[in-house]
């Protein structure tokens, strides 16, 4: 039995006896694999153009002229709709695969990026985005002459003047009525870190953990923070990870931080 590139070649050539070009056009109605492999390998339907013709040699000849004729019977122009219609079944879905196959490429690289990579964030600035000062509640709540100094001090502070506020939060926290006074320590200890008093600093945030003030688990999240500017990775971690388990003060934001250092 003749191979199918061979038949196909054959086919083409109009070099098939009587009998082969019959079988062929038979398989060609019944197979449609076969005839969409003619279809869209060799292009047959350009070999029915009149185009083609015109760029043949000698195309008065004999036999051209006859082959030309039965080209153009009303059972060959039949056939040939029929491979040009199973070419284009063909090529719309060969298209619809080369734009799918690429689109979905792109997706898949989109989405692994967006899940997989992430920028590198540094320590630095991990504990400048997560510091937060403005969210700090007040410290003007007590008595007149205390409100005075403390006023000061918190206008220092939030305008990043951090030597003159430290200077006053140090003689304040100093006295015996600002001994449990809890967000004063955080001040004083955010002060610390920003004017780079980080012994200092972690002896504040210690202090303020290891007390029975209202906001000594609030210590342990600025105690991480400590860690991140000095770029401590495991020690903020550990801290991190009591807050997250725990659900201390700020375990949403301890989780996101984790996220970060454990990539």
């Amino acid at each position: 039995m003749m191979e199918e590139e061979e038949l196909i070649q054959k086919y083409i050539r109009g070099e098939l006896t009587e009998d082969e070009l019959r079988q062929a056009e038979i398989r060609i109605k019944e197979d449609k694999n076969f005839a969409e492999k003619i279809a869209f390998e060799i292009q047959l339907y350009k070999t029915f153009n009149d185009d083609l013709w015109n760029t043949v040699n000698n195309t008065q000849s004999e036999e051209v002229l006859k082959y030309k004729k039965e080209l153009k019977s009303a059972e060959i122009l039949k056939l040939q709709a029929e491979i040009k219609k199973a070419q284009q079944r063909f090529y719309t879905r060969k298209k619809l695969k080369q734009f799918i196959w690429p689109a979905a490429a792109i997706l898949i690289l989109v989405i692994s990026i967006r899940l997989f990579y992430k920028p590198k964030v540094t320590f630095q600035e991990l504990y400048t985005s997560n510091l937060n000062t403005g969210l700090l509640p007040s410290l003007v709540n007590r008595n007149e002459e205390a409100n005075r100094k403390l006023t000061n001090a918190e206008l220092s502070f939030k305008a990043k003047n951090y030597k003159e506020a430290l200077t006053i939060f140090k003689n304040e926290i100093a006295k015996p009525e600002n001994k449990n006074y809890g967000i004063l320590y955080i001040y004083l200890g955010i002060a610390q870190l920003e004017t780079n008093n980080i012994k200092q600093a972690r002896q504040t945030f210690n202090t303020l953990i290891m007390s029975d003030m209202i906001d000594a688990e609030k210590g342990y999240w600025y105690k991480a923070l400590l860690h991140l500017k000095t770029e401590e990775q495991d020690s903020s971690k550990l801290v991190l990870t009591k807050i997250y388990k725990e659900k201390l003060y700020n375990y949403k934001q301890a989780k996101t931080v984790l996220k970060y250092l454990e990539n």
